[in-house]
Parts: C-alpha cells; sequence; structure tokens
C-alpha cells in the first residue's frame, strides 16, 4: 500500500510535533549534569550512586521499547505517546510526593524512563513512516527537540533548585512535561489513517452495490413452515418429522490429528523465528555497536562533563554552561545531517565513518584542555560530532532492514542498549571514584568511536569496490557503444540483499 502522506507538508508538522513532544519529556537529560550535582550533594552519596538514577531512566526506556513494539500490534502510536506523557509528569509529581533518595532514584529510573521509552518508540516509528526521501533531515528536527532545551534549561534549573529547593524543583518539572501532550495529539500512524480509509472505502462500496439477478437468483430460499401429522411408535403426532442424525464416519485418526498439530506447531514457531532473521545479518551488529558508542557518549558527557570542569576550579553556574556550548554543535550537527544525507553528498557508510572520526577528535581534545575557553570549542566539536549521528540510527534501520519491520527492530536495538548501559554507573564510578580521573573515560569513549569509524570505513570500502566491480563487468550494447541501462545495485557482505549498499 502507497503511503500518500510522506514528504508531504503534514511530514514536515510532525517532525515539529515531535521534537516538541521531545523538548519538554526529556529536560532532565538534557540538564543531567547539573541535576547530577545537586542529587549528590542533596542527599550525600557519592558519584556512582549519584548517577544510578540517569542511568536506570535510560535503560528502563530502552526496554520500554520492546515492550512498546509488541503493544504497536494492537494500539496506535498517538495513545502510546500519550501514555508516555502522564507517565513522566506522574514520576516527576511521586518524586517530589516521597522525597528519599531510594525512592526518587527507583521513580526517576522506572516511571519516568518507562514513559520517555514510550515518547521514543512512537516518535521514531512515526517519523520514518511520515518521511522517506527527507528521512533524515525530519529525524534531525525531532531530534533538535531536545538539544534546544540544553541552550537555556540547565543555568535556569540551576536558579530554580537554589530558589525551590530539588524537592519542588522535581514539582515544577511535572508541570512542564504535561506541555508534551499537545503534540502527543497529532502523532497517529499514517499506516494507520490509511486502513481506516480502506475500510470506509470498501464498506462504502458494498453497501452501495446493488446485487446481481444471478446472485438474487441463487440465494437461498427459506423452506415454507408446514405441519404434517408423523407416527412414532403407532401414535400420531403432529408436528415436522423429527430429524435423526445420520451416522458419518467422520473421526480423524488420533495418528493424524497429532501430525497436523504437530505441523501447525512448527509453522508457528517457524513464523516467530523468521521475524528475528534480522540478529543474522552484519549490518545490524554495526549498527547496534554504533548505536552502544552514542549511547554512553550521549550520557556520560552531559553527567559528568560540569563536574569535569569543576574540577579545573570554575564556578558551578560557569560549569553548566559547558552543556549550552555542547549544545551548539549538537544542533548544529543534527540539522546540517539531514541536507548532507538526504540529498546524497555522501553515502550513509562514508558518513557514519566520518562522523565517528570527527567524534573520536572531540573526546580525545576535550580532556586535554586546561581552560574554559579551550574545553569550548572542544565541546562544540563532540557535540557537533554526536549531534550529526543522532539521526542517523533509526534511519539506519529504516533503511537496510525495512520500515515494516522497524517496530521490531528498534525495538530489540533498544533492549540490547538498555542492557549494556547498565555498566554505565560502574564506569563513572570506577574512573571517578577509584581512578581519580574523568580523562582516562573520555580517552576509552575516543578510542572506541575510532574503532567504530573504521569498521564503517571497511564496509564503505567493500561496497565501494562490489559496485565498481559490477560496473566493470556489466556489458555494452551491441553496436550502440553505450552501457546498458539495466543496473542491479551492489551489495556488501553487510548489507541486507534486499536494501542497496550504495544508492546512486
Amino acid at each position: 500500500m502507497e503511503n500518500a502522506y510522506q514528504d508531504t507538508k503534514r511530514s514536515w508538522l510532525i517532525a515539529c510535533a515531535c521534537a516538541w513532544n521531545f523538548f519538554w519529556l526529556t529536560i532532565v537529560n538534557r540538564s543531567a549534569g547539573v541535576m547530577f550535582i545537586c542529587y549528590q550533594r542533596e542527599f550525600n552519596i557519592n558519584r556512582q550512586d549519584a548517577s544510578w538514577a540517569f542511568s536506570l531512566m535510560d535503560t528502563v526506556s530502552s526496554f520500554t521499547v520492546i515492550l512498546c513494539s509488541i503493544l504497536y500490534r494492537y494500539v496506535d502510536t498517538r495513545p502510546i505517546s500519550a501514555m508516555g506523557v502522564l507517565l513522566v509528569a506522574f514520576g516527576f509529581l511521586l518524586c517530589c510526593l516521597v522525597y528519599h533518595v531510594t525512592v526518587v532514584t527507583i521513580v526517576l529510573g522506572v516511571v519516568v524512563g518507562l514513559g520517555q521509552g514510550m515518547m521514543y518508540f512512537s516518535n521514531a516509528i512515526i517519523i520514518n513512516q511520515y518521511f522517506l526521501k527527507n528521512r533524515v533531515s525530519g529525524n534531525g528536527i525531532y531530534f533538535a527537540g531536545g538539544t534546544l532545551g540544553s541552550f537555556f534549561i540547565p543555568p535556569v534549573l540551576f536558579r530554580i533548585v537554589n530558589w525551590c529547593g530539588l524537592r519542588y524543583t522535581f514539582l515544577i518539572l511535572g508541570g512542564l512535561a504535561c506541555n508534551g501532550w499537545a503534540a502527543s495529539i497529532l502523532l497517529k500512524s499514517p499506516l494507520t489513517m490509511m486502513k481506516e480509509k480502506q475500510r470506509a472505502k470498501e464498506k462504502a462500496l458494498e453497501s452501495a452495490r446493488v446485487p446481481a439477478p444471478e446472485e438474487i437468483r441463487s440465494m437461498p430460499r427459506p423452506p415454507p413452515p408446514y405441519e404434517e401429522a408423523a407416527t412414532m411408535n403407532g401414535s400420531a403426532t403432529k408436528g415436522p418429522f423429527p430429524l435423526v442424525a445420520a451416522s458419518m464416519n467422520t473421526a480423524t485418526p488420533q495418528e493424524e490429528t497429532y501430525a497436523m498439530e504437530e505441523s501447525d506447531l512448527i509453522e508457528r514457531l517457524y513464523r516467530v523465528v523468521n521475524q528475528f532473521k534480522f540478529l543474522l545479518k552484519p549490518i545490524y551488529s554495526m549498527i547496534i555497536l554504533s548505536g552502544i558508542a552514542f549511547s554512553f557518549s550521549f550520557v556520560i558527557f552531559p553527567v559528568t562533563a560540569v563536574d569535569f570542569v569543576e574540577e579545573k576550579e570554575y564556578s558551578h553556574s560557569t560549569s553548566a554552561l559547558i552543556l549550552t556550548t555542547f549544545s551548539i554543535g549538537d544542533i548544529s550537527g543534527r540539522l546540517l545531517i539531514g541536507s548532507i544525507s538526504d540529498r546524497r553528498y555522501l553515502e550513509r557508510d562514508t558518513m557514519m565513518s566520518c562522523i565517528y572520526l570527527v567524534w573520536a577528535l572531540g573526546w580525545t581534545l576535550f580532556p586535554l584542555c586546561k581552560t574554559f575557553e579551550q574545553l569550548v570549542p572542544a565541546s562544540v566539536l563532540l557535540g557537533f560530532g554526536i549531534g550529526c549521528g543522532t539521526p542517523l540510527y533509526t534511519v539506519l534501520l529504516a533503511d537496510y532492514l525495512g520500515v515494516e519491520t522497524m517496530p521490531l527492530t528498534f525495538g530489540v536495538y533498544r533492549m540490547i542498549l538498555g542492557i549494556v548501559s547498565l555498566a554505565r554507573p560502574y564506569c563513572i564510578g570506577y574512573f571517578r571514584d577509584h581512578l581519580r580521573s574523568y580523562s582516562t573515560l573520555y580517552f576509552s569513549l575516543s578510542g572506541y568511536a575510532f574503532l567504530i569509524s573504521l569498521l564503517w570505513a571497511v564496509h564503505a570500502l567493500i561496497t565501494r569496490i562490489k559496485s565498481r566491480s559490477f560496473e566493470l563487468r556489466n556489458p555494452t550494447n551491441a553496436g550502440s557503444g553505450k552501457t546498458s541501462s539495466l543496473q542491479v545495485p551492489a551489495t556488501s557482505p553487510f548489507t541486507s540483499p534486499n536494501v542497496p549498499a550504495a544508492s546512486k
């Protein structure tokens, strides 16, 4: 069924609605550096324990996505998104009402994480259903919504905490999260709308159709009611003749019944297992490894950057500005990458390799800076690299594995990231509380990003070699001297056979 809603004016409205939703529901994530310090000082806990709330929030949201992929079979994206807004708002309200370090950690991690996971799922699914040619640009606008909050929310949130305390700050955050409800009303899946239109059209045609004379003549006529005497056991009885069931040998042998049941069971198991065949594709492993780098970097930097700058003897308000400078590069990357990718100036794999190279460079330079003036451009560079990569993960899933399978592929992708992200608090605690150094943590992330850059470079190289080999083997038309117009897109060993590895 052709999607008539793709790349229309409504598509851009949906992208803005997703950005609006993302902005209000992730304020605490984008201000994690400020909240991390306030949380640690308020409850007098170490950095590892303080980071659990934010890491658990991301982990639970990742697990929620796989649950939403099952729920999506029965419920549309609009109620899923609306329920996510309510859960986030209720979670912040509960943190204010039951103000204890254990309760706040669990509620922030579980309840707020559950609501954010519903928002992530519904936004990711619907944004890729509404866009095809401009898919990266649409994702860039959507993800830019969260980045906008980092421009002014961290300093403002720091003033709010100083003014009314951390407890009532949660109450304010709950009220702000309710603003996301307005956008959730618009987030109805285009596939659902097309199915509803198709059913309404079929119903109207069926009701308006006049039956043909042959159909009228072939309609069974009801038997006329009649009564006549029937004799049973020598006595006359008035009424219809009693019907006696004929003895028919319709029983299926037991062995054949068992064979049919076993065949049906095997067929059902095959259909279930066949849905997860994408796990065997190397390109899916590449996307997951890339997502792990994003998951660690996108959480670790906002959580630790303010503390890292404070170690250089800068004030808390000045240190919080590092999140704003990071967001400048972040939103620039998110908006710029769409125009580069959608216009095919660079292929997806080449772009991913370049992005992670910039990423690795940013992680290397940031801990080497000594002054705040040096930290600013380094944070902008790192934010630019992370921002460029942010819109591409769901796009890669949609391009290589298909939009139809995306509820499942995206759900498993987020679930795996959620499992891996459980190690984040231990990483932060180990490098800061035991090794007394964030620099080693940043250098480790730089090395991992450089490794991912090499993997995507190898993927791009193999794809180009195969594409070039096909062009050399492509015969020319006899007598015309022109290249044959039939061209089959080359695929790499990493790529799904249904998706061209290099779009021309």
